[in-house]
């Protein structure tokens, strides 16, 4: 699976709470398919569901639903490593507050992104 697209359940939850940005990528039972193309794809069926990028779904909680995912790297003390990444959940209100929700540690940025969207869809929308 490319580490750019959300995975398939992931994909399904955002369908279900109402995610509608063109797609280039989309799954079918499953199995992921990406256009060659720079024409975005989006689904208008019960075999096929969108696949949107990690970006993509970034920016639909910050546009959409005022929720923020801060990731940010994690160096140890003194070295010049990163070792981990940090995924911080906000939820803004339309004054211009912030306040934090939760907060995550994964390996890589990509899981970071993905543990804060799942737990924006699971507890907050």
């Amino acid at each position: 699976m490319n580490d750019d697209f959300t995975p398939f359940g992931l994909a399904v939850k955002l369908k279900e709470k109402g995610f509608d940005y063109p797609c280039i990528g989309h799954y079918v039972n499953n199995q992921l398919y990406v256009a060659h193309y720079q024409n975005a794809f989006h689904s208008d069926n019960d075999e096929s569901v969108d696949a949107p990028t990690i970006s993509q779904v970034l920016k639909w909680l910050r546009k959409e639903k005022l929720i923020l995912i801060g990731l940010s790297p994690m160096q140890e003390y003194g070295g010049d490593e990163v070792i981990e990444w940090c995924s911080t959940v906000y939820k803004a209100d339309k004054q211009g507050g912030l306040s934090w929700q939760e907060e995550f540690y994964y390996q890589s940025y990509e899981q970071a992104a993905i543990a804060g969207i799942e737990y924006v869809l699971d507890n907050l929308i």
